[in-house]
């Protein structure tokens, strides 16, 4: 079955909860709450989201790569 995309853009200002439980099944989950409301909320295995935090770090680094020594953002063609 298909899942809906979700979009929710995350900003300095953005509020972050963290939470850990163990499932029916006995496993332990991690999840993040992000937003006042928490708009987003992201849950999984210790692994899976270790693997998550790996790819937003590289998402981010590539962003930084992006800007200027000044702040602004370079053009992307």
């Amino acid at each position: 079955m298909p899942v809906p995309r979700t979009l929710a853009r995350v900003g300095q200002e953005s509020l972050t909860r963290q939470h850990a439980f163990v499932s029916r099944s006995a496993d332990p989950v991690g999840w993040l709450d992000v937003g006042e409301d928490g708009e987003l909320g992201v849950y999984g295995s210790p692994e899976a989201l270790r693997r998550l935090a790996a790819a937003l770090s590289i998402a981010a680094d590539a962003a930084d790569e992006l800007e200027h020594a000044d702040g602004t953002a370079r053009a992307v063609a």
